[in-house]
């Protein structure tokens, strides 16, 4: 089925300004390749002449990374308490489909390429074959499923004549499609699929970061195991519809597939990055803030490494003693060599060339600005110390936490919004069916519950408020969570215990137990506990004492309390010393 359209003026019109848009991003483009060239340094693929031997760029993304991940977990709320169980049930499918669909990898290559500019995530919906579509080429109800996926700068095309997203008249990004799915699909014109399917015809107006691997070697269709044709997707926010056009602009002479747009206002794509630049649509590159202090830190490292080349150490002789300079030439170390008695005031041990003192100094100096530069690198990766206490370490760590933590927050942000393009997606999904379970903590019980059609019936996207938990902590590893499990146990949970007794709250022993030893990777602890009557405590001795007949009170005695303990009791009104509980 070949899809007519009749705007093919608009077609031109908008290829048009989408080639000039080109034009105006190829810069940030060229400046990003150049950095990940960097980045992934000489011995990447078949490399290139310049030899680095200072790579700081990997070093500053090794590091900022790790503190810039985070763990999304979807919070559901609502303002209306007849609805809040639905908004738990619409957190859990949020949550599950976070983990179907791998958010996790996408977000950590959109942080990483945030540290070079600017990273583009698009979340829509895949198409489903055939049946994604009626007979007018429009999409159905069910297209497919959700998908959040990483668009390279290169690939992405922006409205670059407007000042802000909010203003471009267009969005969109190029990308490879199957041949035979896009003539089976109905989506698209085959006869225009049919002209495209020379790779020949793809975009190539700019080198591209993939050339760094591919060594800028061009591909031809022959190379392919599957044929693909190259699409430019279009959403026009004016509109609300979505067009298709050739990958190549030049090669453009209408749409080849149009739809209504049916998604989230907002459109497809949101943009991670760290420093934005007013009446501007790409953002400061942090790469490109200590760029020339790397250059300049290998300029003076590489030449330190041609002064150690250089050096060298030699056995300078009087004129007319070369027989002696033979034989301390030939001496072994250690061995006893007789020579004249005038001879020695005529040899000596010489050296020339070697590093400078002052290179050293330089390279110091630069390296520790562009440790400033970055935030404290060297503190925030545990690579060494920055002060002589532990306190001063601290601090500095505090300081640096404020840059970092406000690149964090504006990347949760920006998944705040592609998460809020999933959420709209999943509730008007006709369509999907998930098992969940629902956790009840007062009552300690597991809810099996059904996301379905069925369940979603009459529900409004509007009536929820859908964000990422504000208390989502970056990936640790089992060291640190044990640590922070450990901190949590000690200065926490028992306080809390221990306020807790007299009000009827116990602490589950063996739980905290299972979990801790977990944390630590031990085995068998649940042996540890062996299930008994109940062991009073009376008079600071376990069991009683003697042969005293056995109370018919429970009695609680409460330990010494910190300082913050006792506060907190005296605010829950309980007494601040132990008593005898009936």
């Amino acid at each position: 089925m070949n899809i007519q359209t009749t705007k093919t003026s608009s077609a031109v019109r908008l290829s048009n300004s989408c080639r000039k848009s080109e034009e105006m991003i190829t810069p940030y483009r060229n400046q990003r390749r150049q950095f990940l060239k960097e980045y992934a340094g000489p011995y990447y693929g078949r490399g290139y002449n310049s030899i680095d031997p200072l790579n700081l760029i990997y070093s500053t993304v090794s590091t900022l990374v790790p503190n810039l991940a985070f763990t999304p977990e979807a919070v559901v709320t609502t303002h209306s308490p007849d609805k809040e169980l639905f908004a738990d049930l619409f957190a859990l499918d949020l949550n599950a489909l976070l983990d179907e669909i791998n958010v996790a990898k996408t977000l950590r290559m959109l942080l990483i390429d945030a540290v070079f500019g600017m990273a583009i995530a698009k979340t829509a919906l895949g198409p489903s074959g055939a049946a994604g579509t009626d007979e007018d080429g429009n999409w159905l109800s069910d297209p497919g499923k959700v998908f959040f996926e990483y668009v390279s700068l290169d690939d992405y095309v922006p409205d670059m004549t407007a000042r802000s997203r909010e203003e471009m008249a267009y969005e969109g990004n190029r990308f490879l499609i199957n041949y035979e799915y896009a003539l089976e699909s109905g989506i698209f014109d085959n006869a225009e699929i049919e002209r495209l399917r020379d790779a020949s015809n793809r975009y190539r107006n700019s080198s591209r970061a993939s050339d760094l691997s591919r060594q800028g070697q061009a591909i031809t269709s022959d190379d392919e195991y599957v044929h693909r044709v190259e699409l430019l997707n279009l959403w026009i926010p004016s509109e609300q519809r979505s067009v298709f056009l050739p990958g190549n602009p030049d090669l453009t002479l209408k749409y080849i597939g149009e739809v209504e747009w049916d998604g989230p206002e907002d459109g497809m794509f949101d943009v991670f990055g760290f420093t934005p630049v007013p009446d501007s649509l790409i953002p400061i590159p942090l790469i490109g803030a200590i760029y020339d202090l790397y250059v300049l830190c290998n300029k003076i490292a590489t030449k330190i490494g041609r002064q150690a080349d250089r050096q060298k150490s030699f056995i300078a002789v009087s004129e007319h003693q070369e027989e002696i300079a033979d034989s301390v030439r030939d001496v072994r170390d250690g061995e006893v060599l007789v020579v004249p008695d005038a001879s020695p005031s005529g040899i000596s041990e010489q050296s020339i060339g070697g590093p400078s003192d002052d290179n050293y100094k330089a390279v110091a100096w630069f390296q520790d600005f562009f440790n400033r530069i970055g935030g404290n690198l060297d503190l925030m990766g545990g690579l060494k110390s920055m002060s002589n206490t532990l306190g001063q370490d601290a601090m500095n760590r505090s300081d640096a936490g404020v840059r970092v933590s406000d690149w964090r927050e504006q990347c949760i942000k920006s998944f705040n919004s592609a998460l809020r393009k999933m959420a709209h997606y999943e509730i008007t999904d006709p369509v999907t069916v998930r098992n969940l379970t629902l956790i009840d903590n007062d009552f300690g019980l597991s809810i099996p519950i059904r996301w379905s059609p069925e369940a979603r019936e009459g529900e409004l996207f509007e009536k929820y408020f859908v964000n990422i938990s504000t208390h989502g902590r970056a990936p640790m590893s089992p060291e640190e969570e044990m640590r922070s499990t450990e901190e949590w146990v000690s200065n926490i949970l028992i306080p809390l215990a221990q306020i807790g007794g007299p009000q009827g709250l116990r602490l589950d022993v063996a739980k905290v137990a299972k979990l801790t030893s977990e944390r630590r990777g031990l085995r068998g602890v649940s042996s540890f506990f062996r299930q008994g009557p109940p062991v009073l405590l009376s008079g600071g001795s376990m069991g009683g004492g003697g042969d005293k007949s056995p109370d018919n009170r429970v009695v609680r005695r409460m330990p010494a309390k910190p300082q913050r303990v006792k506060s907190q009791m005296e605010a829950a009104g309980l007494p601040e010393k132990a008593e005898d509980v009936a």
